[in-house]
């Protein structure tokens, strides 16, 4: 009897001990980015972080997912999208930071927009940062980002928007020639898209010089900042603004003092 149970605790260790093996080979290599193609091969990996949360919750921003408490996986927690809206014209990478984004031999990641899969995406720094570029959609809508692993999921609401961009105030409207001055855009439609651009004509006159703005941020779709750089001459310059969301660039004055 004795030696019984001794030969089933030798098979009992020598079981675990093949598991962890295999647990450890699937890992792969521990490379920071890690990213799915079409097929759905994956390159790079990282180990699984055993984690669950009970319960389904949604909060007031449209934040919330499932768990499954029993499973031996790791759980997908979204906890920024960059930016969180966009004009429906789509073509801007989003950025969605978190952690237990992951991609092994027997747990990969699927991110669903609404109902859209999207197939190519990038995990990097170990599983908190994933980034795809977001489809055109045909109407403003307000959907989830889904990422799952087949076990657990979260989402986060994602907000498409349409319209006409226009250019309504700037503040300060005046500063000094010689000097950098931070100022602040106002309007409607603003895009994240990357061919939105802001110059400034640096002294009254045609052809004026014209450059672009320091340190522009899209803030929302109704404010942006920027640095206007020191002028060559005092006057009533152009600031301009131009975009794929509007049907020709829009202007609004600064005065160089």
């Amino acid at each position: 009897m004795l030696i019984r149970r001794n030969a089933f605790r030798w098979i009992k260790i020598l079981l675990l001990s093949s598991m962890v093996l295999l647990g450890q080979q699937g890992c792969g290599s521990t490379d920071d980015d890690i990213e799915l193609v079409n097929n759905g091969t994956y390159i790079g990996g990282f180990p699984v972080v055993t984690a669950g949360v009970p319960g389904d919750t949604t909060d007031s921003l449209g934040h919330g997912g499932s768990r499954n408490n029993n499973a031996p996986y790791s759980t997908p927690v979204i906890e920024s999208v960059r930016p969180a809206r966009m004009h429906i014209d789509g073509g801007v990478e989003v950025i969605l930071t978190g952690k237990g984004f992951v991609l092994t031999a027997d747990e990969a990641t699927i991110v669903m927009l609404g109902d859209m899969e999207i197939r190519n995406f990038k995990v990097k720094s170990q599983g908190t940062e994933l980034s795809f570029i977001a489809p055109a959609v045909d109407r403003p809508q307000t959907i989830k980002i889904k990422v799952s692993n087949g076990y657990a999921d979260d989402s986060h609401q994602f907000v498409y928007f349409s319209g006409e961009m226009t250019l309504d105030e700037i503040y300060p409207s005046s500063g000094p020639v010689f000097s950098d001055t931070n100022i602040t855009l106002t309007g409607t439609n603003f895009t994240y898209n990357k061919d939105t651009s802001v110059t400034i004509a640096l002294a009254p006159g045609k052809p004026p010089p014209i450059t672009p703005l320091l340190n522009v941020i899209v803030v929302s779709e109704e404010i942006i900042t920027a640095t206007i750089p020191p002028g060559v001459s005092t006057g009533v310059v152009p600031i301009t603004v131009s975009s794929s969301n509007a049907e020709m660039p829009l202007t609004i004055e600064f005065t160089y003092n």
